[in-house]
């Protein structure tokens, strides 16, 4: 099938009346089915089969839904610097958007049994794109599945790792990030560092706002030997130590140190792929 050679303007209302589409009908005979949500909640009981096709299409919406919202936004910024040509400035501003071919294809993947275009520029933005995101991560899973495997049959053990530190809705984002970077720095130098290293780490940033500003955060999965699984009190004083040297953390305020030590390092071992993800 072959599209006219200009695609169709972002339409907003349409993607929400698919969506809604989507969401209705066939899933509500199986509403009863669905078990209650898990503690964590980002955790829920398995969708029966038709439930998770809808799902799946829902998901698929709202990423475009997102990815919209994102371009509208991103161009008026350009907009606001001068750029005559938004996607020069933020590619996220062209993805699915415009056409570097001279005709736009609408192909199947057999594989996957899923549709997808050919011919409109793709960003490849994990940060700005709601719709490469998710490619990436699916890409990104099979490594990380690579990596967990290699490690087991090494006999070595996969530990998650979270490091985050205190933050307010007066910190600006960069700022927190230059600090954040620093920290690291401070940490894994010295000999201290030395004892807790693992053979291997896979580090992913995350970043999060909130009642109390941005919220960057990292997970690491660890692999490291059966003997040498880290500590979370000992990584908590060298973590704090760190943040401490790089102006993260206030000496004198007694409760956030309080608060430190109970949330800024988490440890969970023996962590499959998609435990990591879900992060």
């Amino acid at each position: 099938m072959i599209l006219p050679s200009k695609p169709e303007p972002d339409s907003p209302p349409a993607l929400r009346s698919a969506l809604a589409t989507a969401a209705s009908g066939k899933a509500q005979p199986h509403a009863a089915a669905r078990g209650p949500l898990g503690t964590n909640a980002k955790s829920s009981s398995p969708l029966p089969a038709d439930d998770a096709h809808i799902r799946r299409n829902v998901t698929r919406v709202e990423r475009y839904l997102a990815q919209s919202t994102a371009r509208r936004w991103l161009t008026a910024d350009a907009r606001n610097q001068g750029a005559k040509y938004p996607g020069n400035l933020h590619r996220t501003c062209a993805c699915r958007y415009l056409r570097h071919q001279p005709q736009i294809h609408v192909m199947h993947d057999t594989h996957h049994n899923a549709a997808f275009y050919a011919g409109l520029v793709s960003c490849g933005s994990v940060w700005s794109c709601p719709v490469c995101a998710a490619r990436i991560q699916e890409r990104r899973r099979l490594e990380i599945e690579q990596a967990i495997a290699w490690a087991e049959s090494l006999g070595l053990v996969c530990v998650l790792v979270t490091f985050t530190f205190p933050h307010s809705i007066a910190d600006t984002l960069a700022d927190l990030i230059a600090k954040q970077r620093d920290g690291f720095k401070r940490l894994r130098s010295g000999k201290a560092w030395m004892k807790v290293k693992p053979l291997g780490l896979i580090r992913s940033l995350e970043l999060t706002y909130g009642d109390n500003g941005w919220h960057p955060h990292t997970h690491e999965l660890w692999f490291c030997e059966p003997d040498k699984i880290p500590c979370r009190v000992r990584l908590t004083e060298l973590w704090y130590t760190a943040c401490l040297r790089a102006g993260l953390v206030d000496p004198s305020d007694d409760a956030q140190a309080g608060n430190f030590n109970i949330y800024a390092v988490d440890v969970k071992r023996d962590m499959t792929c998609g435990d990591y993800l879900a992060k």
